[in-house]
């Protein structure tokens, strides 16, 4: 035949179509037919042979079993693909909740909230853990006093007042966590003393007289709930204002607010008031400090009674007390808010005379009193119960509060 292609024609016992044949075979393709030569069995005129095309099959076979062991490594890689995901899914960073503390035990409660000492569940690092319930604060219309708080702790950067560290929610409680101070507070401290000495009182006083500047200068805020239960003692026994839940922001305010023994009688005139109720309620810490108790007052804390001897303004001075002391309560305790004494007039008074101010701001000054830390204890079912809702609350759920969160970002 020349170079004519020597080929024969053959027929597959399967019923394949014919293939041509020759010394240099030339399959048509198994998968697509219609790409491949074939031959017309009845214009050939090459000879018939029945052939079995084993080959054929078998390399058909192989790749038929190629692509279903691919697709089966396809399906295995895709599954554990999936479980990697769901896996890193699982262990991707989160915000902070009430469950990643340990309770050690209650610290205090107060009309909106209950502080609780607590620790992160993978540390030894205590924490003051407040907790409100959103129930209570929306009964009460405090939202806007909790942001403001959640304000002042979060951005201050004042040695004398509590940092917060965390703040979040969930459907029904809003939850604080802030510095821990060991010392306890100075009401606590003050039963315990009975009352100070006045080298004692010119320290606590000094410090708490820095920290209501600042409030005043720097953040714009009357604080209005300046009292020992609210001073908190550090671990190195210096104080820290907290609790700022009554604070207003502004230079005016006309709401009754605060403890009724520290209140300037023009809170109870209704006439509207300004930051110079903190240097009414410092003379009554001071007052307490040196005396052991707050000079306006009655055995069963009448407000009515209360108000009375604060609007006639005539406390008694026990003869003990230093002139200067007496006179610095007086002037503090001036009921003419604009005559009464401000903060370069206190820092410039006799009974601070010596103080070394920078020394005091930097504290770098030695603490008066030494400070019993308050040891934590294991975590027990009390503090527990207080993290669960309570029946009233399990089915409802509050909105979500803006300007609430502070959270920190956690690997799980």
């Amino acid at each position: 035949m020349g170079n004519t292609l020597q080929s024969v024609a053959t027929i597959c016992h399967c019923g394949c179509n014919p293939s041509p044949v020759s010394n240099t075979p030339v399959v048509s393709s198994f998968l697509n037919p219609k790409k491949g030569k074939t031959f017309n069995s009845q214009n050939s005129k090459a000879p018939v042979v029945t052939l079995v095309c084993e080959e054929v099959h078998k390399k058909s076979s192989s790749n038929m079993s190629t692509i279903d062991q691919q697709t089966s490594h396809l399906s295995s890689a895709k599954s554990c693909l999936n479980n990697n995901l769901n896996s890193i899914d699982e262990c991707k960073p989160r915000k902070l909740t009430g469950k990643d503390f340990i309770l050690e035990r209650s610290l205090g409660k107060g009309s909106v909230g209950t502080v609780l000492l607590v620790r992160k569940e993978w540390d030894m690092e205590l924490f003051a853990m407040k907790i409100m319930k959103k129930r209570d604060l929306q009964r009460d219309q405090l939202y806007e006093n909790v942001v403001l708080e959640r304000h002042i702790l979060q951005t201050n950067k004042h040695p004398f007042i509590v940092h917060l560290k965390h703040a979040f929610q969930d459907q029904t409680k809003l939850y604080f966590v802030m510095e821990y101070l060991p010392g306890g507070d100075l009401f606590s401290l003050i039963r315990k003393k009975k009352c100070f000495t006045s080298n004692q009182t010119r320290f606590y006083a000094g410090e708490v007289l820095l920290a209501l500047d600042y409030l005043h200068t720097e953040m714009n805020i009357i604080y209005r709930d300046l009292k020992p239960e609210n001073i908190l003692i550090s671990a190195e026994g210096h104080l820290k204002l907290s609790d700022f839940g009554l604070s207003k922001q502004g230079e005016k305010a006309y709401t009754f607010a605060g403890t009724p023994e520290y209140l300037a009688p023009e809170i109870f005139l209704a006439k509207g008031y300004t930051r110079a109720v903190d240097y009414w309620s410092l003379g009554i810490l001071i007052y307490e400090m040196l005396v052991g108790k707050p000079p306006f007052t009655s055995e069963n804390r009448n407000i009515s009674q209360i108000e009375k001897l604060i609007l006639i303004n005539k406390p008694l001075y026990p003869s003990s007390l230093e002139k200067d002391a007496v006179d610095l309560i007086h002037r503090l305790l001036e009921s003419n808010p604009r005559k009464r004494l401000q903060f370069e007039e206190i820092k410039n008074h006799e009974f601070f005379k010596g103080i070394d101010w920078e020394g005091l701001a930097t504290m770098k000054m030695e603490p008066p009193i030494p400070i019993d830390k308050i040891r934590p204890r294991k975590s027990n079912k009390f503090g527990e119960a207080l993290l669960r809702d309570d029946d009233m609350d399990a089915n409802i759920t509050f909105n979500y509060l803006p300007g609430i969160s502070y959270n920190s970002t956690i690997d799980t």
